[in-house]
């Protein structure tokens, strides 16, 4: 039906940058069940600071090449 549509454009609004993910990261509610990978929200805060680099990098690899990793599906 759209075989032309791509999403919305990504303005300046849309800038991921290692504070925002780290303070995503801070506000993720603990004891909730592992996902299917068996990582839990705990793994995420009680790592090292630079996980939220990383993951940065991963997120702007996401929206630069505008392409989800078939396994971020499962949850």
């Amino acid at each position: 039906m759209r075989s032309g549509y791509c999403g919305f454009p990504v303005t300046d609004a849309h800038i991921i940058d290692t504070e925002l993910v780290s303070s995503v990261m801070a506000r993720i509610a603990r004891g909730k069940a592992a996902d299917a990978g068996e990582l839990s929200a705990e793994h995420l805060i009680y790592s090292h600071p630079s996980i939220s680099v990383a993951l940065t990098k991963l997120f702007k690899l996401i929206m630069l090449y505008r392409h989800v990793p078939a396994g971020f599906r499962y949850s």
